[in-house]
C-alpha cells in the first residue's frame, strides 16, 4: 500500500513538473488581485511551510480550493498571521484591505504527500457616496410624510 502511494505521489509530482508549460507556474508571488492563482506544496516525512504573497487593489475577500495527495494534513492556514478554517477543501477570508498580504500553509505528512489548488480574490462591493445620500434622503421623505399623516 505504501509503495502504491509513493508511486502515485512520484507520478503526480513528475506530471506537475511536465505540465508547467500549460498552466501558470507556481511561485511565491500570486500577483495583484489573484484569480485562480496556483498554489502547491510537497513534503516527505515531516512538516514544512509554503508562503505566498499577494496584493489587493481594494477591499476584497479571498477564497481557495485545495486538494491533497498522499498523506498530507494541514496544521494551519494563515492569512497575515490570522488562522483560516479549511472546510471541505475550501477556505474563505472576508474583509481584507488594500495592500500586500501573506498566505501561509503549514502542513505535514508521516510519509510522502502534498497539496495543490487555486486562490482567488473577489472585490467587496462598497456603496458609492451618492447612493448612500439618496437612501438617506428617501428615508427622510418617508419620515416627513409619516409625520404629516399622523398630524393631520
Amino acid at each position: 500500500m505504501k509503495i502504491r502511494y509513493l508511486t502515485l505521489s512520484l507520478l503526480a509530482a513528475l506530471s506537475m513538473g511536465s505540465a508547467q508549460a500549460a498552466v501558470p507556474s507556481v511561485g511565491p508571488n500570486l500577483g495583484t488581485d489573484p484569480l485562480a492563482a496556483p498554489v502547491a506544496g510537497f513534503v516527505m516525512f515531516g512538516s514544512t511551510v509554503s508562503s505566498y504573497t499577494f496584493n489587493l487593489s481594494s477591499l476584497s475577500s479571498l477564497s481557495g480550493s485545495l486538494f491533497g495527495f498522499g498523506t498530507v494534513s494541514f496544521s494551519s492556514i494563515l492569512v497575515d498571521s490570522t488562522p483560516v478554517v479549511l472546510s471541505g477543501g475550501t477556505f474563505n477570508v472576508a474583509g481584507l484591505g488594500q495592500g500586500v498580504h501573506t498566505l501561509t500553509f503549514n502542513y505535514n505528512s508521516p510519509s510522502m504527500g502534498g497539496f495543490g489548488g487555486t486562490v482567488s480574490s473577489t472585490v467587496t462591493p462598497v456603496p458609492e457616496a451618492g447612493s448612500v445620500a439618496m437612501a438617506l434622503a428617501g428615508a427622510a421623505l418617508v419620515a416627513v410624510a409619516s409625520r404629516r399623516r399622523r398630524a393631520g
